[in-house]
């Protein structure tokens, strides 16, 4: 599912900000937020960690004047889905999976990535080249190449 926003006019760009500075705030794992219907009864609603983030998110964003785009995961994920998250090519992606750096499963004859094997991937890849490039910075450093 892909849900797409349109630019925010500038009252509700206001009141993301607004609600966004309350939120990051809130320092909680969990948060009740207190709904007033139009009927003039409230009703509660809990809020998971992992949604007060994405909600924060997408409040900064707007408070921006950003659209914004949510897009939901599936736990399995496609070769191309996972090709894109991890911003190679589907066959260098296959070639990942036929050398075992990323496990993968088969589900209905098709291989399939989970969606935490992929950003474990992506984790150690990521650290990997920070390593390198601290490597060549310092080196660069040593040999007084002008880098600071």
């Amino acid at each position: 599912m892909t849900i797409a926003t349109s630019i925010p006019s500038e009252k509700d760009a206001a009141l993301a900000r607004d609600s966004s500075h309350i939120l990051s705030h809130a320092q909680t794992d969990s948060l009740t937020l207190s709904i007033r219907q139009s009927d003039g009864s409230e009703r509660h609603l809990q809020l998971p960690s992992i949604a007060i983030a994405a909600l924060n998110e997408i409040l900064t964003a707007i408070g921006q004047g950003q659209s914004i785009e949510i897009v939901t995961l599936d736990r399995h994920l496609t070769l191309q889905a996972a090709a894109d998250l991890l911003n190679v090519s589907r066959s260098y992606l296959i070639e990942l999976l036929e050398t075992h750096q990323i496990p993968f499963i088969l589900r209905e004859g098709h291989r399939s990535i989970r969606y935490e094997d992929a950003i474990a991937y992506r984790v150690k890849i990521d650290t990997a080249r920070r390593k390198v490039l601290d490597e060549l910075t310092a080196e660069a450093q040593f040999l007084n190449l002008g880098y600071e």
